[in-house]
């Protein structure tokens, strides 16, 4: 997953591991790669619901993924769903792995998380704000937001979670021809999942 600075192009971002469907890592993409290429690459979580050609452009690439991987045809509500899985995954990870480490939920939202046109890629742009803890030594820096105890940094991971998550049902509800609760439920088990994920990364 490429991070960039929040004034920063596209091109310039730099690494923190990049993170495919179900918690698989590859590598960051290097200097040169189409992947921290120009904005054109990219789409933003805000954009899908606003833009069904683009949809249409990343659906597509997904199923020709998905074909890659199977004898037979995919059919394409598998293929929403499978992308709405793998995108809702990475996205919940970027909140909650913060406050599973370090009790601190950055403040993203749906434009600051893209999406690469052209292959799996996500790229974060770093906005700075975060929510913490009044004890947690960051407290005091600029973008902090503190909040008074444990209950109210879960609401701040649960609501910025489903902000992530909002747009991205409304782009791919349709397609995945699902219903709102079992979408919802998709959210709640891929919060969780990452979660669960981190716990077993780190012992």
């Amino acid at each position: 997953m490429g991070i960039a600075p929040e004034d920063g192009p596209t091109g310039s971002a730099g690494s923190a591991g990049s993170t495919g469907s179900a918690g698989n890592s590859r590598a960051a993409a290097p200097a040169g790669d189409d992947r921290t290429g120009p904005a054109d690459d990219w789409t933003d979580l805000g954009e899908l619901a606003r833009e069904p050609r683009v949809l249409d452009a990343l659906l597509e690439a997904e199923g020709a993924r998905c074909a890659g991987n199977s004898a037979t045809g995919i059919r394409p509500d598998v293929v929403a769903s499978r992308m709405l899985h793998r995108i809702l995954w990475a996205t919940c990870l970027l909140l909650s792995g913060p406050w599973y480490l370090e009790r601190r939920v950055p403040r993203l939202g749906p434009s600051d998380v893209r999406i690469g046109r052209r292959d799996e890629a996500l790229q974060i742009v770093v906005p700075g704000g975060f929510a913490c803890l009044p004890d947690d030594p960051a407290a005091s820096l600029a973008g902090a937001h503190v909040l008074p105890d444990e209950e109210a940094l879960r609401q701040e991971l649960r609501t910025a979670a489903a902000d992530q998550a909002r747009p991205l049902i409304a782009a791919l509800a349709q397609r995945a021809r699902r219903g709102p609760r079992a979408l919802w439920g998709m959210v709640e088990d891929d919060l969780v999942s990452g979660i669960w994920h981190l716990g077993r990364a780190t012992g």
